[in-house]
């Protein structure tokens, strides 16, 4: 059976493939943004600031306070998080559109 459509999934009217539907699209719109040359220079400047950050650590570990410790940790963690979301997106999307065809298929045989 071929991948349902938005259209197809909106006619059954299912909250939950509602809701993977719409979170198909986000992955999607992540996917356009990480392939485009903007999300490349943004992934590529992100992990670029991570470096520095750990380049930071490694060589003022000892001078570092402790919030000035747990700033750069959280900086890089949140650099890292959106170098995942956007890295990860096609993967994300693709199995969304297997647990969407699952279900899918599981309502048209009940």
């Amino acid at each position: 059976m071929k991948k349902p459509t938005n259209k197809e999934i909106k006619d059954i009217d299912n909250e939950e493939l509602n809701t993977l539907a719409d979170q198909r699209d986000d992955f999607k719109d992540m996917e356009i943004l990480a392939a485009s040359k903007g999300g490349q220079l943004l992934v590529s400047s992100l992990l670029k600031d991570v470096v520095s950050s750990v380049e930071t650590l490694c060589m003022d570990y000892n001078k570092l306070t402790q919030p000035e410790f747990i700033a750069l940790s959280a900086g890089m963690k949140e650099k890292i998080d959106i170098v995942r979301v956007l890295t990860r997106a096609e993967k994300n999307r693709k199995f969304i559109d297997s647990e969407i065809q699952e279900q899918f298929e599981s309502i048209l045989t009940n």
